[in-house]
């Protein structure tokens, strides 16, 4: 009886901590219609945040997750906007959310990967 009420409370805090590494900030989704949509959006790091956009339209609201292509881009807090953009590394095609970092003549973009660092 212990393992079984044991392996309920895991399985509870893995689930309630799903979302547990995402801070929420004012913020805004973009959907493919263009309608933007004004809630909180979920502020990962800049690995997740290239990956997915975790939003809620309130506090109490259930979170919900977008990948590239489901949505045109995210903004957090007026302080990072991610727009949606298909990115080719070397034959490998794939689409992403890159951080706009500036809008001009010519349009600058901010995205890192883990192929070319090293740790030691």
């Amino acid at each position: 009886m212990q393992k079984v009420l044991l392996s309920l409370l895991f399985l509870f805090i893995g689930l309630s901590s799903k979302f547990s590494q995402y801070t929420f900030e004012k913020g805004y989704i973009i959907t493919l219609e263009q309608d933007t949509v004004h809630g909180l959006a979920g502020s990962g790091n800049t690995k997740t945040n290239a990956q997915i956009c975790i939003f809620k339209t309130e506090e109490k609201a259930q979170p919900e997750k977008y990948t590239p292509g489901e949505i045109l881009a995210y903004n957090i807090n007026d302080r990072k906007h991610y727009v949606s953009k298909l990115v080719k590394e070397g034959k490998d095609e794939s689409e992403m959310f890159l951080e706009y970092l500036m809008d001009g003549s010519i349009d600058l973009y901010f995205y890192t990967n883990d192929l070319n660092c090293k740790s030691e």
